[in-house]
């Protein structure tokens, strides 16, 4: 029965606070009512006999509600066992019923302190006599506790003790409900929460994916030019690798986390950019602008490495005049990056349109879905002689928890 039941966890612990904070309400009450009733009157004394009255008649009810809460609700809430609910209900209902119908019902009349008050103002101190019974004329003595009521009303069985009766009975069916029906949310609220929880995992392990495709990616393309350079100039070649001994250390330790600092990332930009002019002659023309003053703002990491890398691939050339063109700024909570590049005849051969339609870019289009969703501003400019992408996305001070 219990193997389905909630953990404890947030949402146990505000359910079982608002049972809490409803029974104390309750049992509020009839503190509350006394307190009316001698704040009304001078001539009335709070009475705790009263109260505890009161909460007498609440203990069935209390009662109930433990057992209905925590061993036959959990069957249809947790365990989707409709019939099994239906059938311990109705006969732990069956069982208050009776009790209720079996019980003593309470003295009549007014309490005692209340007695003893129409006793000081009765007709005695009215100047009148005090009513003697006589046999003969029919007057028989009073009988204490109520015992000159009609014996249908001593025994329960009076329309009005009936009616009061079956109050009872709708009010534990109506509890009943209302407990069922707190639980349902509660329940609701928490498969929305693992939803939301699975929904996250998934996320993480798409973006983790994504990643584990770019490391290597990168990598080729890097591990690409420095074998061009061994034939071009082997001294170059040299410092490349130890340049790229640095990247890869960034992208080991850096890649692996949710965000980076924004200047960890303009830095690597920096390298990999150095890295490319030293292969590339003085025909080829890089303009880079980043900010010199970084804040302390975070950035998903290697997201902008895809664009300067198929700018180097697609844009430069030995033989032309070419161009790359980056630029990145902050402004307004925004992180603006900017890439363009020249579009060289070869490229257009085969009538591919895209130079980007590589793995690198279609990983970054997914990863800015899964993390910005739309709170991004994405877009690519095919030229006839150039190609431009332009990138925003928001930043702030904090980490951007989750991603």
């Amino acid at each position: 029965m219990f193997k389905n039941f909630p953990r404890i966890n947030k949402l146990w612990i505000e359910e079982m606070l608002s049972y809490a904070l409803i029974w104390l309400l309750v049992f509020a009450l009839p503190l509350v009512g006394a307190y009316y009733r001698v704040s009304g009157s001078q001539d009335v004394s709070f009475d705790w006999s009263e109260v505890f009255r009161s909460w007498k008649e609440y203990l069935p009810f209390l009662f109930l509600f433990i057992v209905h809460n925590w061993l036959i609700a959990p069957l249809i809430v947790h365990e989707n066992k409709k019939l099994a609910y239906l059938g311990i209900a109705t006969c732990a209902l069956l069982i208050f019923s009776f009790y209720i119908w079996n019980e003593q019902p309470p003295m009549q009349g007014p309490p005692p302190h209340e007695q003893t008050q129409l006793a000081d103002r009765g007709p005695r101190n009215m100047g009148n006599p005090p009513p003697q019974h006589d046999e003969k004329m029919g007057n028989p003595p009073p009988k204490p506790n109520g015992e000159n009521e009609p014996p249908e009303m001593r025994h329960g069985n009076h329309p009005v003790m009936l009616q009061e009766k079956l109050s009872k009975v709708f009010v534990a069916i109506l509890m009943m409900g209302v407990n069922l029906g707190i639980m349902l949310y509660f329940k609701q609220r928490r498969r929305e929460d693992n939803l939301l929880e699975q929904q996250q995992e998934k996320l993480q392990q798409e973006l983790e994916y994504l990643k584990y495709q770019i490391n290597p990616h990168f990598f080729m393309n890097t591990l690409n030019n420095i074998h061009a350079l061994v034939d071009i100039d082997p001294e170059k070649a040299k410092s490349t690798i130890i340049e790229l001994s640095r990247l890869m250390r960034y992208v080991l330790y850096e890649s692996s986390k949710p965000t980076v600092l924004l200047s960890k990332e303009t830095d690597f930009l920096q390298q990999y950019i150095t890295l490319m002019r030293l292969r590339y002659s003085d025909r080829v023309t890089v303009e880079v602008s980043m900010p010199t003053d970084v804040p302390s703002v975070e950035v998903p990491p290697l997201l902008f490495i895809s664009f300067i890398e198929n700018a180097f691939k697609h844009g430069v050339s030995y033989e032309q005049n070419s161009f790359v063109s980056i630029k990145m700024q902050l402004q307004d909570g925004y992180l603006s990056f900017t890439c363009e590049n020249s579009q060289l005849s070869h490229d257009k051969r085969g009538g591919t349109k895209d130079p980007y339609s590589g793995i690198g870019l279609e990983n970054v289009r997914k990863r800015l879905k899964l993390i910005y969703g739309n709170d991004y501003f994405f877009l690519t400019d095919d030229g006839e002689d150039t190609y431009e992408v332009t990138l925003k996305i928001p930043v702030k001070d904090d980490k951007m928890l989750g991603y």
